[in-house]
């Protein structure tokens, strides 16, 4: 398995053909650049439009910049959040509820649930 280290973690192609990125504990807040470096990471692994799973295990902050980075991404045909508590699913689903995407985004609780509707949108 390919495995990309960026600055807030790693990004990798799955076996199921999902590329996830898991977020590094020791990062506070996301900004616009990180997200570059991670969708920039994402073109290298599949050239293709690919579902993307984020994976939180700590609270993270992301900037306006980078929430319109992954909102203007034309790698990704679908995103879905790994939530790292009840709390912050319920947050960050309010937050993706007044956002607009070009594609489907959800966020999770459970990374079966996750995968299970990221595998929807595979081509």
């Amino acid at each position: 398995m390919n495995r990309l280290k960026i600055k807030i973690g790693k990004v990798f192609l799955r076996e199921d053909r999902i590329v996830q990125c898991d977020i590094s504990e020791k990062i506070e807040e996301i900004g616009a650049a990180h997200i570059k470096e991670a969708l920039e990471a994402v073109c290298k692994l599949k050239a293709s439009k690919v579902p993307l799973l984020l994976k939180e295990t700590v609270p993270h902050s992301i900037s306006h910049e980078a929430q319109v980075e992954i909102a203007n991404t034309k790698i990704v045909n679908a995103m879905a959040i790994l939530a790292f508590s009840s709390v912050a699913a319920t947050v960050t689903s309010h937050l993706v509820s007044i956002s607009k995407t070009p594609y489907p985004f959800r966020v999770f609780g459970r990374e079966e649930a996750a995968v299970k509707w990221l595998k929807l949108y595979l081509s």
